[in-house]
């Protein structure tokens, strides 16, 4: 499972040289997203994927089938450059009962998924 925003980054990089190769685009995870909420001249994309969360009060682990991406996508046309930032949701324990919000991770297949619709959109 994997959160390393590197991973996500090189992934990214791979799969937009195939679908845009002319292009140059940046990806940056950014928790401050909300849905609905987009600037000007900027475009929404949200998608669902399995991850896995961990506490880090109780340790428990559970598996999520629905974790929530939010990304807001900019394309300038002119300079051929496109910016991407996304946000990835996290949930609460449900056993502990002041439980922070704790943030998802992905498989290497679950990310490639992720990244192939973003891409393509």
């Amino acid at each position: 499972m994997v959160l390393d925003i590197r991973t996500w980054e090189q992934t990214f990089q791979e799969l937009i040289q195939q679908e845009k190769p002319w292009a140059k685009w940046t990806l940056k995870l950014n928790e401050d997203i909300e849905p609905d909420s987009v600037a000007p001249k900027w475009k929404q994309h949200q998608q669902t994927a399995p991850g896995r969360f961990s506490c880090t009060l109780c340790h428990q682990s559970w598996d999520s089938a629905q974790v929530k991406i939010l990304c807001h996508v900019y394309w300038d046309h002119w300079t051929c450059q496109g910016q991407v930032f996304m946000r990835l949701f996290a949930q609460k324990c449900q056993k502990c009962l002041c439980s922070q919000l704790e943030n998802p991770e992905f498989s290497t297949d679950s990310i490639m998924k992720i990244l192939e619709t973003l891409t393509a959109f």
